[in-house]
């Protein structure tokens, strides 16, 4: 019996369902991804209740309109308050809004072990940031948030991504932001910077085409030469940022790998930036693809 189950692209038969149901029956499991794909919401709550049951699987995806009403919300409402093996959910394409999203996360804060979470392009606004931040810190109930994509929800303002600033800079557990194709502009972006001033275990921040000019990055180069940061993977591709700036910041990479080798910088924090070292082909002009 195959541990991964994927469909893309495909309206599921009786047949598959079946499959999917008897898999999860059998505690074997450990990913199944659903991706625009068509079904029935009984054959939907058939798989979901499963998965509420199911103490192997690890990663669930159900992305781009599979999770497309309020009847299919409560029923994974339901699975994530009954799963306790799960550590990744990826949700992206669905257009929960703002009230689908906050009765999603109330779920997610009572979740022992999702760590990783992909809420991408799924129509979310102010209303609900304040959830979304509940999810990034571990407390007893849940390990808190190792990733997080949050990107192309643009109808999240400055002010939604000003609080969510102030959550990361509390945050104690996030590697890995990805934030690209919003509306941050500089002040949002700022924002999140202030945070990883904080919080130094971030290790990869998305920021591709959020709107962010030179003013973010001289902010970047301040963080990079003032505060022991981590970041490895850097992202500013289709931004206004000028070539001379981004050299600058390679540059700036690149002299705190050479002070962290020689043992000039040593706090418990400190570590070299692979992701802008000379000669990684991925970060070259300071930007990487995803």
């Amino acid at each position: 019996m195959n541990d991964s189950l994927q469909f893309a692209n495909e309206s599921l038969k009786d047949f598959d369902v079946k499959n999917i149901c008897n898999s999860l029956q059998g505690d074997q499991i450990r990913s199944i991804s659903l991706r625009e794909c068509e079904l029935s919401d009984k054959d939907f709550k058939k798989i979901i209740k499963g998965i509420g049951k199911n103490k192997s699987i690890l990663q669930l995806g159900l992305n781009v309109g599979v999770v497309s009403n309020t009847t299919r919300i409560d029923a994974l409402v339901e699975a994530l308050k009954k799963n306790r093996s799960l550590t990744a959910l990826f949700i992206s394409g669905n257009s929960f809004g703002d009230e689908g999203m906050k009765v999603i996360c109330e779920a997610l804060t009572h979740h022992p072990n999702i760590i990783s979470l992909d809420i991408s392009d799924c129509n979310l606004g102010d209303g609900c940031i304040e959830s979304i931040c509940d999810l990034l810190p571990c407390n007893g109930a849940k390990s808190g948030l190792m990733d997080l994509t949050i990107s192309f929800n643009p109808d999240i303002s400055t002010k939604g991504w000003a609080k969510f600033g102030i959550a990361l800079a509390a945050s104690n557990t996030l590697r890995e932001l990805y934030v690209d194709y919003n509306t941050l502009g500089d002040y949002a972006a700022s924002c999140i910077l202030i945070g990883l001033t904080s919080n130094r275990k971030i290790e990869v921040l998305d920021l591709e085409s959020t709107g962010v000019t030179d003013d973010t990055a001289q902010l970047i180069m301040y963080l990079v030469e003032n505060f022991p940061v981590r970041l490895r993977k850097l992202v500013l591709d289709e931004n206004k940022i000028g070539e001379d700036i981004l050299q600058t910041i390679k540059d700036k990479y690149r002299i705190l790998a050479e002070a962290l080798e020689a043992g000039l910088r040593t706090t418990e924090n400190d570590t070299v930036p692979t992701a802008l070292q000379e000669g990684d082909t991925e970060m070259n002009d300071t930007l990487t693809e995803k």
